[in-house]
This record gives C-alpha cells, sequence and structure tokens, in this order.
C-alpha cells in the first residue's frame, strides 16, 4: 500500500515539474505576486517603479497606516493593473474606493466582490467625450461625498486609474479644521520607449514635475486635489474640491500625483480614439489634439510618432 502511495506521490511530482519546465513564466509570475504581498512598503514603490526609475524623483517612505480615513473616488474605463493600483493604496493606508467604472464589464465583478470598494457601474456617451466625461466626474465626486459621509471617512482624494498617490498619509492628521480642501501637484511619467500591453502600467524612465515652470508635461500641470467629507465640500472641477464656509481654507501640500498617462501604447490608442469620436473638441493641449489628429487617421504609425514626440526621451 505505502509503495503505491509513493509511487503516486512521485508521478505527481513529475507532473508539476513538467508544467514549470513548459512555461517558465509561472514561476516569474508567481513570485512577483507574492513579493508585491510580503514586501514592505518601501519595497512595494520599489517593485512598481522598478530600477529604472530617475534617481532624482524621490519616493517617500509611508506610513502603514494613518489615524484620518482616507478615501478616494475615480472614474475607470478598462483600467490597466487595476490590482496594483488597489494593492498599492491600500497599502499606503487607504480605508475606501468609491469607483465608476464605465464600459468595462470585464471587471464589473472582481471590482464589485470586495468589501472596501463602492462600485458604480456606468457607460460613457460618446459625444464631447473631453467635456461631458467632466460632468460625470463631478456628479460621481458628489455622490461619492454623501456616500463617505455615512462611511465615517474623513478626506476624499479625487485621483485616476493611471496615477498613485505619492506622500504620507499621515499629512492628514496635521491639518486645522479650517483647510477644508487640499492641492497635490502633480508629476508626468515619460519613458525610454513606447511602453506595450505587457509592459508594467507603473514603471518610468523619470519623471516630469509639472509644477515646475517649462516643465514639459503634456498632460495637465494644475495638479489634483481632495477635500474634507463634510456636507460644505463639493467638487468643483475635475482637479478641484471647493467649501461653501466662509471660513474654509485651502492649502497646497507635500503629497504629490505620479501620473503615468494611459500606461502603454494600446491603451493610449483607445484612449484618443474614444476622444476623436466628437467632431468638435475644443481641447486646450497640443499633445491631445495632436492625439487626436492621429487617432482619426486610423493609423497606428502616426499615433507612435505622437507618442514619441511627446512621450519617450
Amino acid at each position: 500500500m505505502r509503495t503505491k502511495e509513493y509511487i503516486f506521490g512521485i508521478f505527481i511530482l513529475i507532473v508539476v515539474i513538467v508544467l514549470v519546465v513548459r512555461d517558465p513564466n509561472i514561476k516569474e509570475q508567481f513570485d512577483v505576486k507574492q513579493q508585491f504581498k510580503k514586501k514592505s512598503l518601501e519595497d512595494r514603490m520599489n517593485l512598481i517603479h522598478k530600477s529604472d526609475l530617475n534617481q532624482t524623483t524621490e519616493i517617500t517612505q509611508l506610513p502603514d497606516s494613518t489615524k484620518l480615513k482616507v478615501g478616494i473616488v475615480s472614474m475607470m474605463r478598462r483600467p490597466k493593473d487595476i490590482d496594483d493600483w488597489l494593492e498599492y493604496h491600500r497599502a499606503m493606508g487607504i480605508m475606501r474606493f468609491y469607483i465608476r467604472l464605465e464600459d468595462s464589464e470585464e471587471l464589473e465583478e472582481y471590482l464589485d466582490g470586495q468589501a472596501d470598494i463602492t462600485l458604480e457601474v456606468g457607460k460613457s456617451t460618446g459625444k464631447d467625450e473631453y467635456k461631458e466625461i467632466q460632468t460625470r466626474q463631478c456628479k460621481m465626486v458628489d455622490d461619492a461625498l454623501k456616500k463617505a459621509q455615512e462611511d465615517k471617512m474623513d478626506w476624499l482624494i479625487h485621483i485616476d486609474s493611471d496615477e498613485l498617490l505619492d506622500g504620507d498619509l499621515d499629512e492628514f492628521n496635521s491639518l486645522s479644521e479650517k483647510i477644508r480642501t487640499i492641492i497635490m501637484n502633480n508629476k508626468e511619467a515619460v519613458y525610454k520607449d513606447i511602453p506595450r500591453e505587457n509592459d508594467q502600467c507603473f514603471t518610468a524612465a523619470k519623471f516630469r514635475n509639472c509644477a515646475d515652470a517649462n516643465s514639459g508635461c503634456v498632460s495637465y500641470v494644475n495638479g489634483k486635489s481632495g477635500g474634507r467629507v463634510a456636507p460644505d465640500v463639493s467638487c468643483f472641477g475635475p482637479h478641484r474640491f471647493r467649501s461653501n464656509r466662509t471660513d474654509a481654507e485651502d492649502k497646497t501640500i507635500k503629497m504629490t500625483i505620479l501620473h503615468f498617462e494611459s500606461c502603454d501604447f494600446n491603451t493610449y490608442k483607445q484612449k484618443f480614439k474614444h476622444v476623436a469620436k466628437d467632431p468638435k473638441s475644443d481641447i486646450p493641449f497640443p499633445y491631445y489634439n495632436d492625439s487626436v489628429a492621429a487617432a482619426k487617421k486610423e493609423d497606428d504609425k502616426a499615433l507612435e510618432e505622437v507618442f514619441r514626440r511627446y512621450r519617450v526621451i
């Protein structure tokens, strides 16, 4: 009997070895996920950004927890590496996520099944998408503020799924009660080559500091913001919150936003093909306008030329 059990055990071991040999990526994929889950937050930052990150961009050591309850509100469409985005922000102390998911049925069940996510499912309109999306974002933020009050959250930060917070959430504990809204400057990722679908979203050769004059940032330069979860606070466009209190104060804090615009070429292409559906887009950024023009040509080479010109060093 023992002989049969021994032979069966040897057989199972051989099968496992054969499977691993046939797919050498299995071990690598498993190790990366396990490393991300087990390492300290500083190591997680290094794992996300890899070794090619410009040394002049300091990645701050973040605390494991925070006294105040801080949440994130985000509208996303087919987000890349959403699991890493969630895990990263959970590790820094974010307590809850208020997500509006558009045109992404494949992710609905995954996100809806997570206890710290309040999920709203919707669809984009496909009309005046650059401006109309901002209207949907503001409504989403105001709805999330109401839900966050019920959840007894203290602060809500509005970012996108291709952005990471970089800083110390403990900073919120030092803000006076009169400070009702905060601003975070943004840094924009640039690359050594065009990132592709198999590349991680959250990697970069270096970052441009968009708060600097002549930074070279090609997307927005006015940062993102957060607001206290309170009846006096509401959305004020996609980049700001506001308070109706007469004594309310606003403060730019040390925490910054790392912006990995569109993450990779395929995401970039799909984004601007979507924006290009509107025949009368009034967009103030040359990068956006050139990308829309290239997307309308249905020519990947034209899109690659625009991407390389603006976002590759």
